[in-house]
């Protein structure tokens, strides 16, 4: 009988598609653990648009919810001087030195990409100062605004 041999295997075509389904599985995998892990970083970022002095006495600075999800915000009164006082989801000190006092944000809440105020006796009488605000959300890292008042 004769001599043709009979192949068997995949065919191109089948390969093509199981490697193809591989590669998606794989890219999908990835793309859920990295939002996973990079939106950690991002859910509670906050961003500083403008700090003053307001009326010679009252530091002003005005934040951006750069994060994804909604942020809740509190009273931010604290006796020390660089003792860190959550604010709902911010933790605010004052590193220069001096209490906060009547220090508090305009609003319960800053949805994202939204704006909110946060306020601070910073000198009183016609004494001059330098105050200094250490801001730090869920999100990475820190951020500093230094505020001269008087």
């Amino acid at each position: 009988m004769g001599g043709k041999k009979m192949r068997k295997g995949i065919t191109p075509i089948v390969s093509i598609i199981i490697l193809l389904l591989i590669t998606i599985g794989l890219a999908a995998s990835a793309y859920t653990f990295l939002s996973g892990f990079l939106g950690g970083y991002t859910r509670g970022s906050v961003m500083i648009v403008d700090s003053y002095c307001q009326g010679m006495t009252t530091t002003t600075i005005k934040l951006r919810n750069a994060g994804t999800e909604e942020m809740s915000l509190g009273d931010c009164n604290s006796v020390f001087s660089g003792a860190d006082k959550d604010c709902g989801s911010l933790t605010v000190s004052r590193t220069d030195g001096q209490p906060m006092s009547n220090a508090k944000f305009s609003g319960a809440s800053i949805k994202p990409q939204q704006l909110t105020t946060f306020t601070d006796t910073c000198a009183s009488g016609t004494e001059s100062r330098t105050c200094t605000y250490r801001i730090v959300g869920s999100g990475l890292g820190a951020i500093t605004a230094t505020v001269n008042c008087g």
